[in-house]
């Protein structure tokens, strides 16, 4: 692993790189490696072959695509037009009978 950093030129210390390998894995695969102790960047990349080969033993099925920090299918009310809110009259149901 080292020698293939050197190899791309890669230049960070080794908790920046640890991180950003994580930020890439599957989030059901990083929950658990994180439960775990690690020093290295081969602790890491050990622990997470050996989780991802026990999760499709199990039959666990899972996103291939890493976690991107959101799930929210939150949309704004409003078009992308004006930018302005969309606000609907409110009706008084004492002024309808």
């Amino acid at each position: 692993m080292e020698i293939t950093m050197i190899r791309a030129n890669v230049d960070e210390d080794r908790e920046a790189t640890m991180a950003r390998f994580l930020s890439g894995l599957n989030k059901n695969i990083v929950d658990l490696v994180e439960l775990q102790h690690y020093v290295e960047i081969e602790d890491i990349v050990n622990m997470a072959m050996k989780i991802e080969r026990q999760l499709k033993r199990k039959g666990t099925r899972y996103d291939s695509k890493p976690y991107s920090g959101s799930s929210s299918s939150w949309k704004p009310n409003w078009s992308k037009k004006d930018d302005k809110p969309i606000v609907k009259p409110k009706i008084d149901e004492t002024k309808c009978r």
